[in-house]
């Protein structure tokens, strides 16, 4: 197959995002599960890059081992073991079926630990808060590069070939609420009155 112009979701800021957003409400051991169909999987230079990125910027003893899961490992137990060994207040999940594998396990989700997927379908996983893995944002951005190509009156095999990063939306559920911190303690209301006479 000769190489032609590729149009692709950013799963690399997908991972960022999802992230990212974790650590901005609050959560401060952020772990990954990651999905394999076999071992060559295990390396995913855009998933895993977009995490540990955004992760770079907690303390090096909040860096919690990525964990590589198996899709044949149908209730998630390898999962459940590596959570009670690890303890992350968060974790970023490959896709909602790491969701469903915490639930089926008895996890409740965010009671005993908040979840956010880099893969989410909304009409499956109603309730999981993500980023949108719909590749609707991909066929409208290759629709606009063809049209491009037939504009330019481009044929043959491109000189370069061109590779069109889209990122995807994000959708608001109910696994990842706003962590409150337990160093912040809320003002006691004779306090509060003081403060609004004064001002």
């Amino acid at each position: 197959r000769p190489p032609l112009h590729m149009v692709l979701l950013d799963r690399r800021a997908a991972a960022e995002q999802a992230t990212r957003t974790a650590i901005e409400r609050g959560y401060k051991r952020p772990g990954y599960v990651h999905l394999v169909h076999s071992e060559r999987e295990a390396i995913d230079p855009a998933r895993l890059g977009g995490y540990l990125a955004a992760r770079s910027v907690l303390p090096q003893a909040d860096h919690l081992p990525v964990h590589v899961a198996r899709y044949h490992d149908r209730v998630g137990t390898s999962v459940v073991e590596w959570l009670r060994v690890n303890r992350p207040d968060v974790v970023v999940g490959f896709s909602d079926l790491v969701a469903w594998w915490l639930k089926q396990a008895g996890v409740r989700l965010p009671e005993d630990i908040a979840f956010v997927s880099i893969d989410h379908d909304p009409q499956i996983s109603g309730g999981v808060t993500g980023v949108l893995g719909s590749n609707l944002p991909v066929y409208n951005a290759a629709v606009e590069l063809l049209i491009g190509q037939i504009h330019l009156n481009a044929y043959g095999v491109p000189q370069p070939v061109h590779t069109l990063l889209v990122e995807s939306g994000w959708s608001e559920g109910k696994t990842l609420p706003v962590r409150i911190s337990k160093d912040v303690r809320p003002m006691s209301g004779r306090r509060r009155a003081t403060q609004k006479k004064r001002g």
